[in-house]
């Protein structure tokens, strides 16, 4: 049972108890106005609904709130046995803590070492590349989904191993990046994952990108089909040995996810006729790479984060861009959240890293 399903079913539960039923635990009209404000979302973690920030009985603040949650746990316990709270809060606290197969993800003011980590992998995406300044950033998507998570984590660290130029192999044995006794990015990602051993809470993975890419022509941006078909078939069995590796490593209360890839090579559409035949000509190589990234991902237990659907890349629907006349909506949006257009650079810029952290976030929060 789900943290949404079960919070869902015990207010009705908890008005049960106190002899309510009807009156408390649901907000309709006629009903109590006597709710809980929390300082998190029970639904990510459920320990979220012991940091009761507020309390409303019959509409009206009542005075029983907690401290905020870095103030010490025995502050809690001193303000909780001065001001009683409404018994639907307590019952209802009582049933959710209590319910089977409810996430108990230890909260940072719980008590003892909540420390907790993410580990970002993969290629110059994750790293937070951009070309403006020629150097990683911290505009990264996994910069920004680690802010979003530590929202809910307080005590969650981020472990950032992406590397510029990354490839699926390389990425197993090693030869772009180097890591602290380490031979390759994922052995670094495996040996954190030992050491953190039951405290990994995420791992995210971008990675296949750069097989393909070392088949575009620099100068014409054309794709060499010999190049492509090795790439196609080295991207799944690699990212399928990276992958039940990571699942291997991991624990029950891991989240493991890895993003599909919106399509770069939309921007040569302003390069004129033989740029959009090969702008409509990478639809299909894209959109088959991605299809083997997400039967792997899936295999491998892990969460798919459809990038490529949130950049709409197969929508080529005419509309009009600012400083580019009429072209199709997936390449205005190609252009508008990647330095494809203006430097015809395949990085995104800092509002597709938005975008992609925003996508990462949505499917990460889900069950």
């Amino acid at each position: 049972m789900s943290n949404r399903d079960v919070l869902r079913s015990v207010p009705s539960e908890a008005a049960d108890v106190v002899g309510r039923a009807g009156h408390k635990g649901v907000l309709r009209p006629g009903s109590d106005a006597d709710l809980p404000v929390l300082g998190g979302s029970p639904i990510d973690a459920v320990c979220a609904v012991t940091d009761i920030r507020a309390v409303y009985r019959a509409g009206h603040r009542a005075r029983c709130a907690n401290p905020p949650p870095t103030e010490p746990k025995r502050e809690h316990t001193q303000l909780m046995r001065t001001h009683k709270a409404p018994q639907l809060v307590a019952a209802a606290l009582a049933v959710v803590l209590s319910a089977p197969g409810v996430a108990a993800a230890a909260c940072p003011w719980s008590g003892g070492d909540n420390t907790t980590y993410y580990i970002s992998i993969g290629d110059s995406i994750a790293a937070g590349y951009q070309p403006d300044v020629n150097q990683d950033t911290q505009a990264a998507y996994s910069d920004q989904l680690y802010a979003q998570l530590k929202q809910y984590q307080p005590g969650l660290k981020h472990i950032r191993l992406g590397c510029d130029g990354e490839t699926t192999t390389s990425l197993l044995k090693g030869g772009t990046c180097s890591y602290p006794n380490a031979q390759s990015q994922l052995d670094a990602a495996l040996k954190a994952m030992a050491q953190y051993k039951g405290k990994v809470a995420y791992v995210t993975i971008d990675i296949g990108a750069n097989d393909i890419l070392e088949c575009v022509s620099k100068t014409t941006g054309a794709f060499d089909q010999d190049c492509v078909n090795r790439a196609t078939q080295t991207i799944p069995q690699n990212v399928a040995q990276i992958t039940q590796a990571l699942r291997a490593a991991a624990t029950p209360n891991t989240k493991l996810a890895g993003m599909t890839y919106y399509n770069p090579f939309l921007g040569q559409w302003l390069r004129g006729p033989s740029g959009q035949e090969t702008a409509k000509a990478s639809v299909s190589l894209v959109n088959a790479e991605n299809s083997a990234l997400s039967q792997v991902y899936a295999g491998a237990g892990f969460k798919v984060v459809d990038v490529a659907g949130a950049f709409g890349s197969n929508d080529f629907t005419p509309v009009s861009a600012p400083g580019y006349g009429e072209v199709p909506r997936n390449v205005a949006t190609v252009c508008q959240l990647t330095w494809a257009c203006t430097k015809q650079d395949p990085h995104p810029n800092a509002a597709g890293h938005t975008l992609i952290a925003n996508t990462f976030a949505a499917v990460l929060r889900q069950g």
